[in-house]
């Protein structure tokens, strides 16, 4: 077995303990604290909201032996992950719209079937959709509190723009070469 291979089979399994290890604390936390009952519904969700992601990563990093591009998969799929769990999080009603941002970026991957060059263009717009999300979330008036929306967004719009970016670089690699 190469030095290569043993470090991939490394990280995918700190991959996917990571992803048992979450899904098995709420079943720990079950028999500890009285008012915790997920049902199994709920370790569905956890599951596929936990696990897809790096199921997804998983396909992603063999479309392309380039680390930047991996990189990129990494980056715009932890945002989506990041995205759904702080509207998932939220009570206030106002985050609904940001499922947009992930559809966004889902819809242009498949449009751009995964090559590198259409991958960059996709998390691009995708940082504009946020963009304009948190510009109408923000305004709304039942927006208690628009700055925490306008810098969270930022943050992800910065991500959706650095998975581009890494995109951008893979696909440059790839003329290159």
């Amino acid at each position: 077995m190469t030095e290569a291979v043993m470090r991939w089979n490394g990280w995918r399994i700190a991959r996917w303990s990571a992803v048992a290890i979450l899904l098995l604390l709420p079943l720990a936390m079950m028999q500890v604290v009285p008012d915790w009952n997920w049902g199994p519904g709920a370790f569905v969700l956890a599951g596929i909201v936990i696990g897809g992601p790096v199921l997804l990563y998983e396909v992603a990093a063999r479309r392309s032996a380039s680390t930047a591009y991996g990189a990129g998969a990494a980056v715009a799929l932890a945002t989506s992950f990041l995205t759904v769990w702080t509207t998932i999080v939220r009570d206030d009603g106002n985050g609904l719209g940001f499922f947009g941002a992930v559809f966004t970026a889902a819809a242009c991957a498949f449009v751009a079937r995964g090559k590198a060059e259409g991958m960059a263009r996709a998390m691009l717009a995708t940082a504009g959709v946020q963009a304009v999300l948190a510009a109408m979330v923000a305004t709304a008036p039942i927006t208690e509190e628009p700055v925490r929306v306008l810098v969270l967004s930022g943050v992800f719009c910065l991500m959706w723009l650095g998975s581009a970016e890494l995109f951008r670089r893979s696909a440059r690699m790839a003329a290159a070469a």
